[in-house]
């Protein structure tokens, strides 16, 4: 009776999953399936190298307009580097960076910044000090990150576009 009760129970707890199985294959087939979520932060929409390169600018410009001043470029707007693409195939983003030999009113300009990208859309990670923070704001469908960092007497804002297609050692 023992091996019988098992018999019986076991075909029970089969026949429920059938029933689960063939209930999520039925609602799955009733509509589209949802897009996939990013998973990770190179995970934005397909960009080309142009309109990166410009979003990219255009994010630092935003911030250096704000907190005015004479900017100097160190890197880029035209430098190149290695990034992945969501399927895993080889990519290319573009990395600006600008500098200014002076700063103002670092809380001042800092909670700035943080407050506009926030209504962007983007997260925002602190690093630093309080007199020397750094902010990076992320996110958005822009910029792959902006960053506004604070060192003595100095400001730097620096920005890494959307990963596109291509090969950074390629000749654009």
């Amino acid at each position: 009776m023992r091996s019988e009760h098992r018999l019986r129970r076991r075909a029970g707890v089969l026949g429920t999953g059938v029933l689960v199985i063939a209930a999520l294959v039925g609602c799955s087939a009733a509509g589209p399936a949802p897009a996939p979520a990013p998973t990770s932060e190179h995970a934005a929409p397909a960009v080309d190298r142009d309109v990166a390169q410009q979003q990219m600018v255009d994010a630092v410009e935003a911030v250096t307009g704000r907190l005015g001043g004479t900017w100097q470029p160190r890197t880029g707007p035209d430098y190149l580097e290695d990034c992945r693409l969501p399927d895993g195939d080889q990519g290319a983003k573009w990395r600006y960076l600008v500098t200014r030999a002076s700063s103002g009113d670092v809380t001042q300009d800092v909670t700035t910044t943080e407050d506009r990208w926030t209504e962007q859309g983007m997260t925002i990670d602190h690093w630093g000090t309080a007199d020397r923070p750094t902010i990076v704001g992320r996110g958005g469908g822009r910029t792959d990150s902006v960053r506004l960092t604070v060192s003595d007497g100095q400001y730097a804002v620096q920005a890494l576009s959307l990963c596109f297609p291509g090969d950074a050692d390629a000749d654009f």
